[in-house]
């Protein structure tokens, strides 16, 4: 028989007999690592925190999940409640821009421009790029997503500027002099829609003036400079020598003649000395005074130049703030299902988030039950 070289296999040992210094334990070889545990607040915390962005992101998901072609609506139906928020819809919509306004989320960014709808009374507004090099839009159609105008980021300071910087907006005098005769705070605004006053709404009258004029003296070859214009006016009768304009620009010059009917007896003197640079604009005087406080009558305006009749009033403008209606909405020009592709990806990610710490949640309270029975039912020391 060959022999065999083997190697002794060690004497086997001891329950209980001491480890060398340099020997390893065999006994904590084999012990196991403890599994990680998730504790109760943990697993809540996640739990409140998916549902808590599943809940604000539910909006979202509804406009990327409607469908990529925009519904055809009116403002009619908009402001009857017949479109529901977050709808991809396209506006044929009259916008009044005079009334528009600049809203940026950070400093670097163009932001957007906030414009009202005609005759809606503040209950729809526009919200388009506010980029200055974007297209021009040359038709009043607008497509985008209808929110209410809470629940966006600028809805706060957009409300805070409208009520700060009112607009001017304008009421034809007919309608000025029937509300005031009714004692009525509602009126009728050009273009569309109505207003109500307050009291302390500022109402601005601007009257053609009859005794004075404006005279604009363009600069020319004949006359370059304002002194051969003063000359020439001087000599027509026009001006006082020496006088000065009362504006001057790099163009032309401007002087105010005041005579009776003066745009129409400076017309014949300009046309007589043939100075053809220049030609008469009528002077307007504008009185501006509080709705309460308008000295108003069936005859007319009793303004401090004397009664203006209401004949005499084509439009008037009002300058009230804008007092934002609670279920004013808006449309978000640009924003399109397609753009919130991510949306449904990240909703079903929390959902599932949701789902797994909810069943740890419960593993951890049914742990620390099951502990607590198990240390209440372990005899005391004695």
């Amino acid at each position: 028989m060959p022999a065999t070289s083997m190697a002794a296999a060690p004497p086997a040992r001891d329950p209980g007999a001491p480890i060398a210094q340099d020997e390893i334990d065999p006994e904590l070889v084999s012990l196991r690592r403890a599994a990680p545990r998730i504790g109760v607040v943990t697993a809540a915390a996640i739990v409140l925190l998916c549902v808590i962005l599943m809940v604000r992101l539910r909006h979202d998901l509804a406009f990327a999940r409607g469908g990529d072609s925009p519904r055809v609506v009116s403002v009619a139906d908009v402001l009857a409640g017949k479109v529901g928020d977050d709808s991809y819809v396209t506006i044929d919509a009259q916008l009044d821009r005079p009334a528009a306004v600049r809203a940026r989320v950070s400093e670097a960014s163009s932001g957007a421009r906030v414009v009202p709808v005609v005759g809606t009374g503040d209950r729809l507004w526009v919200a388009v790029a506010g980029d200055p090099w974007s297209p021009y839009q040359h038709d009043q159609v607008y497509t985008g997503r209808l929110r209410p105008l809470a629940s966006v980021r600028f809805a706060e300071p957009v409300a805070a500027f409208t009520a700060r910087e009112p607009a001017p907006r304008f009421v034809a005098g007919e309608e000025l002099r029937r509300a005031r005769a009714a004692g009525a705070s509602e009126v009728a605004l050009v273009g569309g829609g109505t207003l109500t006053l307050g009291p302390t709404d500022q109402i601005e009258v601007a009257i053609a003036d009859p005794g004075a004029a404006i005279i604009v003296a363009t600069f020319n070859d004949r006359c370059k400079d304002v002194r051969a214009w003063d000359e020439a006016l001087t000599a027509a009768g026009l001006v006082t020598p020496g006088g000065e304009p009362f504006q001057l620009t790099p163009d032309l010059a401007r002087w105010e003649l005041r005579r009776p009917d003066a745009v129409a007896s400076a017309e014949r003197v300009i046309e007589a000395a043939q100075l053809w640079g220049a030609r008469v604009e009528p002077a307007t005087t504008r009185y501006r005074v509080a709705w309460r406080e308008l000295p108003a009558s069936d005859a007319g305006v009793a303004l401090p130049d004397g009664v203006v009749p209401w004949s005499a009033i084509d439009v008037a403008a009002v300058w009230a703030p804008r007092r934002i209606p609670g279920d004013a909405r808006v449309l978000l020009v640009g924003e399109t299902p397609a753009s919130y592709w991510y949306l449904t990806p990240v909703y079903g990610g929390l959902a599932l988030f949701a789902a797994l710490f909810t069943w740890a949640l419960v593993l951890a309270v049914r742990r620390q039950v099951v502990d607590g029975r198990a240390r209440a039912a372990r005899p005391a020391d004695a």
